[in-house]
């Protein structure tokens, strides 16, 4: 027991660092999806390069040249996404906006088909309009796209952040109270 309260204090600083970090992250939106797509590209380089390492290492009566054709390509991909991240965010960009779009679209379709059976069904009607708008507009401009993504990732953080100072405290406050109930 003694393992699982100790250090309450490290949790408070993680979420202090996440909660600067938040800061970051909304003060520089435009690097945020910056490094976001160079860490994708580098993420599916790697991918790539371990299928080769694989390939490579697997018995040469076991080998398939189609695994390693795919992972040369996988690879490929990921250094033209490092090497063109303008374009790796514009796709990431793109893509988050047809996602917004249509779940803002199932969301206004679900709440118009609740509209007899919840009094409240406007609510997400107009939540859904929202999205659907975001998810428009994220594809058709992909700067506004940029600074959205950017905009979900800092709330994302931020939250993040307070969620671990709460936990923290509560994490040292329980250690408190088992010490005081051990000691009676």
């Amino acid at each position: 027991m003694r393992t699982l309260f100790k250090n309450w204090w490290t949790i408070l600083i993680e979420g202090i660092l996440l909660i600067i970090l938040s800061v970051i992250i909304f003060n520089n939106p435009n690097t945020v999806l910056t490094t976001l797509a160079v860490w994708l590209g580098l993420i599916i380089l790697v991918g790539g390069i371990t299928g080769i390492i694989s390939f490579l290492l697997t018995s040469k009566a076991s080998r398939q040249n189609s695994f390693l054709i795919t992972s040369l390509i996988i690879a490929i991909i990921g250094g033209a996404m490092i090497a063109n991240s303008s374009t790796t965010e514009r796709v990431i960009t793109i893509m988050f906006g047809i996602t917004v779009a249509a779940l803002g679209a199932g969301v206004i379709s679900d709440s118009w088909n609740a509209k007899g059976k919840w009094n409240n069904w406007w609510i997400t009607f107009i939540l859904g309009i929202v999205a659907l708008i975001v998810g428009v507009s994220s594809i058709f401009q992909t700067t506004s796209g940029a600074q959205t993504i950017s905009l979900l990732m800092g709330i994302s953080v931020l939250s993040s952040g307070l969620g671990m100072i709460i936990i923290a405290f509560v994490k040292r406050n329980v250690e408190l109270v088992i010490k005081n109930a051990l000691k009676k």
